[in-house]
Order: structure tokens, then sequence, then C-alpha cells
């Protein structure tokens, strides 16, 4: 049962790897060297609240022209009265935020899962505050409105030390678990029987 082969593979592995990588194995000297090599990996990025409404067109639902109109409306709504964005999101938009009245939370630069990058790369362009042009992105017709911005934060060492040591161990088992497994390997007797590859 590959269930059960699961579990007995993580408890050997936990038995020949894991058991043998204790917190007291890295010194502050380790921990802060990691960090200063790494530091960019513990830096918040630079994200803007973006709210934003999806008009989708195709694929048997509405054509292009009819979406434009819709997303088109909708603007002149919003661009009218800002704080009508949510009511206006909730009764239009198809996104799978707009129960949220579009809200898409705090995006980094690099974008959202799930969401087209050209959303966030819009937003980004825009001042704060300000309803974008309709663009085409996620199979629809889209506006954006940045409305918050937060920016760039490195944390210092002290606050990341935990987060360091969870991701030095981490290293750690993989080092040494590729090591057991290669071991494993190497003491086993292998033939191969190219007649019956394909």
């Amino acid at each position: 049962d590959p269930k059960v082969r699961k579990v007995l593979v993580n408890l050997l592995l936990r038995q020949e790897v894991y058991d043998k990588v204790s917190r007291q194995d890295f010194t502050d000297e380790e921990l802060r060297a990691y960090y200063d090599a790494h530091r960019e990996d513990f830096m918040v990025p630079e994200k803007i609240q973006i709210k934003r409404i999806l008009v989708k067109f195709g694929e048997g639902s509405r054509t292009q022209d009819e979406a434009k109109k819709i997303i088109d409306g909708a603007r002149a709504k919003v661009v009218k009265d800002p704080d009508s964005f949510r009511v206006v999101a909730e009764q239009v938009s198809e996104g799978s935020h707009n129960r949220r009245g579009g809200d898409l939370g705090f995006v980094p630069r690099s974008g959202k899962p799930g969401v087209d990058d050209l959303v966030a790369e819009k937003a980004f362009e825009m001042k704060m505050g300000v309803v974008s042009e309709p663009f085409e992105a996620d199979g629809g017709y889209n506006i954006v409105l940045p409305v918050a911005k937060r920016e760039a934060n490195e944390r210092t060492f002290s606050q990341m030390r935990g987060s360091v040591l969870r991701k030095l161990r981490s290293e750690r088992f993989q080092e040494l678990t590729d090591r057991y497994i290669d071991g494993l390997r190497g003491a086993a007797t292998t033939t191969v029987h190219d007649d019956v590859i394909m």
C-alpha cells in the first residue's frame, strides 16, 4: 500500500536522518552567516493593496463587446464614486475575490497566485486611488484600483532567527537525506535489462 510505504519511509528517514540533527547543532555564528548570505530571502517586498473588477468574455458566456460595455459602465460608476467600488465589484466582477468587494489584498510586484501578473504590473504603475483604464487579463476585461502601499521592509536577524534556523535545518535534512539515499543505492546491487526497456 502506497500510504503504508510512505509512513515507513518517513519513519526510516526520521530514525536515520532527522533525529541526527538538533537545534544545538547550529551556532549563532552559522545562523548569522546564513542570514547575511541570504538577506534578500528575509526581506518583506514592497506591496500594494489592489481592488479589481473582472468581466469575462468568450467560452460561451458573452462577447468581447458585451464585456467591454459592462466594464466601461462599472468603471464610470467607480470613477464617479470611488467608495462604490466594493458594491460594484460584488455586482459585476467575476473574479474569485468578488465577494470581498474585488479586494485582492496586498500584492507584491511579482504578483499573486491565481491572478494574471499583468494585474499587479498595471497597479504598480499607477497612483494610489486612481482607477485604471480597462485592460485584458485572466480571460476578460479588468479595471484595478490601487488603494494602499507598503514599502519594502528588511527584517533584522533577531526577528528572523527562528526562520533562519528552520531554513538551515531543512537544508541540512535534505543534504543528509540525499547522502543516505546515495549510500543505500551504492550498497545495493542492481541489474539493468536493456532488452525489456523500450
